[in-house]
Formats: C-alpha cells, structure tokens, sequence
C-alpha cells in the first residue's frame, strides 16, 4: 500500500561518513484517478507543494515536484520504493542528489 503520510529526510553526503545536509518534512501520497498525487510539507527548506501525475510500479514511485523559493523555482524528481512502512529513494536537484529516507507515520 502506498498511500500514507511518511515522515523523511533528505540526504547530501560528501563521502560516505560526512552528512553535509539534512532537511526533514512530511510526504503525503495517494492515488487517485490512477496516478499518484500528494504534497510535501516543510520542516526545513521544503516548501508545501504538491503533486500529481506521478506513477505507481508495484512497490516503487516516480514523481516530480516544484518548489517557488523568492529567488528561484526549481524541480526534485524522487525515485522511491516502499517496503511496509520505509520508503528510500533518491531526490534529483539542481543542487545534486539527494538520498531520501523514511517512515510512514501511523
């Protein structure tokens, strides 16, 4: 099942041991009309943005979402699987890739 609110944190390491940044927030997702929709909230540089016309393979999720900042607007594309209440992926910036982390929150 994939619908569910997850709590995560996005990852850029420079190396393997050195977390170089961490920003947290919440992603909500659903389906609907047979494609995946949602929101991400913000607890740190995320902004509330939502989503839809995302896609759903089994376990895994592909989607793009796009943030207005005051200076610029930009995409994140995650690439996701979900297994039981953990979901990891990646988040393709502009600012490079991020790993992305995290837990449905029940």
């Amino acid at each position: 099942m994939i619908a569910g609110t997850y709590r995560c944190s996005l990852i850029n390491k420079m190396g393997e041991e050195w977390p170089i940044l961490r920003a947290y927030g919440d992603l909500i997702l659903y389906e609907d009309e047979n494609m995946l929709k949602g929101r991400m909230f913000p607890t740190f540089f995320w902004l509330d943005s939502p989503f839809r016309g995302g896609t759903v393979d089994g376990n895994n999720i592909e989607f793009t979402v796009y943030f207005a900042t005051p200076c610029q607007q930009f995409g994140m594309t995650i690439k996701a699987t979900i297994d039981g209440d953990t979901i990891t992926g990646t988040a393709d910036t502009p600012t490079g890739v991020y790993v992305l982390e995290g837990q449905r929150v029940q």
